[in-house]
């Protein structure tokens, strides 16, 4: 029996199903069983260091299986480590650059990030690039490895602001109601400090109403603050 009939379709089959069990487990991880936490602050620290967990493990995983094609064939190795590189070499760049900046910088979403003369907000980090809003509303990819060679700052949250809106409810909120808004809200890149925000129901005279506080960090972010929330709440006011 030659090296080649030693990768078996009994192997391939293995492969191809710890692939789609990983991605699937990783993604329901992420997706499902996070909505199981009560406690906001910890839901978005798992939201944000699954991914890094994720990338980490087919780290390891592409090692396993490329050190499992050198023990069966060093050639058929060779060739397939060249084809990936050559395919994808720029995205798994970024991807190991991505993982390293995260790991140093921890969850900045909604950060004000200034890269050389370029300013915005943090409003998304995915895999292999960051994505910045400037206050034109225009969305700026940045790819990791960029990141590391240019003059970038993120400002502390020492000057954020503390802003209240108010809603006249229609009816009485469950603290499902309550958890589901908070939730819906912290998806709002502007919003820092998750555990500042705070929805609370009170009464005044004979009316319900509603107040949200929280944290953002500079006033000319707070109208598109604002415009998040209002649409959060619309179908809970009069």
């Amino acid at each position: 029996m030659n090296d080649y009939q030693h990768i078996s379709l009994l192997l391939i089959f293995r492969i191809i199903f710890e692939i789609t069990f990983f991605v699937i487990f990783f993604w329901v991880s992420r997706e499902y069983l996070v909505k199981f936490l009560r406690d906001l602050k910890w839901r978005k620290r798992l939201i944000f260091y699954i991914p890094i967990a994720r990338n980490i493990f087919w780290f390891f995983y592409a090692f396993y299986i490329f050190s499992y094609l050198i023990n069966v064939n060093v050639i058929l190795a060779g060739i397939t480590f060249i084809f990936l590189m050559l395919i994808f070499w720029k995205s798994i760049i970024n991807l190991i650059y991505g993982v390293v900046y995260k790991i140093q910088n921890g969850n900045v979403f909604g950060s004000q990030i200034t890269i050389n003369e370029f300013s915005g907000i943090i409003v998304s980090l995915k895999n292999t690039k960051m994505e910045v809003e400037t206050e034109a509303g225009k969305i700026f990819q940045f790819p990791y490895v960029s990141l590391f060679a240019q003059k970038v700052s993120i400002p502390t949250v020492g000057k954020s602001l503390l802003v209240n809106f108010k809603y006249e409810l229609k009816d009485q909120l469950s603290q499902q109601d309550v958890f589901n808004l908070k939730k819906q809200i912290l998806c709002s890149p502007y919003v820092i400090n998750p555990s500042a925000l705070s929805v609370e129901v009170y009464n005044i005279e004979l009316k319900k109403m509603l107040s949200i506080k929280l944290l953002v960090l500079n006033s000319k972010y707070i109208d598109s603050l604002k415009s998040h929330v209002d649409a959060q709440c619309e179908k809970l006011v009069n």
